[in-house]
């Protein structure tokens, strides 16, 4: 049995980093002198959009035990729209599902964040679509660049919060068994989804789908085709309103046990926000005759799932078992 072992770190929802940070194909340093903080306005100030480009750039190439740090070095005690959101998510773990609870959490951050009040999702959401944006910008989304002043929050609607797999409601994507060809990222094949599990106030649920990413060749064995698994795992907790997005423990143990005899496995556990996504490689399907045809296919063999998350809001594990189906693409 040929076996896959993944150990999944996401993104941290506290983060540090070095003092040294080279970036851009110039390999150039950018330092104190080149970046400016303005501290009466509580807000950063670039002195080009290129300058501000290079900065998302770096901390994009940084990972979770480095870039705190860097901020911090460089901006001192600058307090962030990401610092904001963070904040935010740790108070709502607090909040009780009194109106007057609510009432004082909303005034504080509704003018920051973005709250969708979209059926019962009424917690806050981060207004950036990209989260290193987000480390730049004032707690009121805004920058200096060549000495003006810029909003850069460029979510408006639920709808962006769907695309970005960030929303407690999900878009719905329908696929067929036999698919056709596919662009990278794309869903492939069926889709499990636990539905929302509710206890103490809290729900959880649990997705997991293939996704196609792309078609390759390997030398003699010809052409194949790459597919990965995405996990999805959301969590919410009750409010006078409705169900809030809030930071909280879970760990995951996970078997995928492909038709094919080899096994896929994920162990991780961290404290994040209410949407946690993970992206497994799964073995290459190469192109095969397909029983019922007489053409070739690329056929996915079927999975066997053993999914176990331990997740603080419950108190307990949550065990989940389930088969996606062999799926084959002409």
């Amino acid at each position: 049995m040929k076996k896959y072992i993944l150990a999944a770190i996401l993104p941290c929802l506290f983060e540090a980093c070095s003092n040294d940070v080279i970036i851009g194909d110039s390999d150039e340093l950018i330092n104190k002198s080149e970046l400016s903080l303005d501290t009466n306005d509580s807000i950063l100030s670039f002195a080009s959009k290129a300058d501000f480009d290079q900065v998302v750039s770096a901390l994009k190439k940084m990972d979770c035990n480095t870039q705190q740090e860097w901020l911090n070095e460089n901006y001192g005690n600058f307090h962030s729209l990401s610092d904001e959101f963070e904040e935010a998510l740790l108070e709502a773990e607090k909040l009780d599902e009194s109106e007057e609870a609510f009432k004082t959490y909303y005034s504080k951050y509704g003018e920051t964040l973005f709250f969708p009040f979209f059926r019962d999702d009424v917690g806050p959401y981060l207004p950036v679509i990209d989260k290193y944006v987000a480390k730049l910008l004032n707690k009121k989304g805004k920058v200096l660049i060549s000495g003006v002043e810029v909003d850069l929050k460029d979510i408006h609607n639920y709808s962006q919060l769907q695309e970005l797999h960030r929303a407690m409601y999900s878009l719905n994507e329908t696929q067929n068994k036999v698919g056709r060809k596919r662009v990278a990222g794309t869903p492939a094949g069926d889709e499990y989804d636990s539905e929302w599990y509710h206890e103490n106030g809290k729900k959880i649920r649990l997705k997991c789908q293939r996704r196609y990413t792309g078609e390759y060749e390997d030398g003699q064995l010809g052409k194949y085709h790459q597919y990965g698994l995405h996990i999805e795992i959301s969590f919410r907790k009750k409010t006078w309103l409705g169900w809030t997005n809030y930071v909280s423990f879970v760990g995951i143990d996970a078997r995928f046990n492909l038709a094919d005899g080899q096994l896929v496995t994920l162990l991780d556990s961290h404290t994040n926000d209410s949407s946690h996504d993970y992206y497994i490689d799964l073995p290459k399907v190469y192109k095969r005759p397909f029983s019922m045809t007489d053409n070739y296919s690329y056929i996915a063999p079927g999975i066997d799932a053993d999914v176990k998350l331990d997740y603080r809001g419950i108190g307990h594990t949550l065990q989940y078992n389930f088969t996606l189906d062999p799926f084959y693409e002409e």
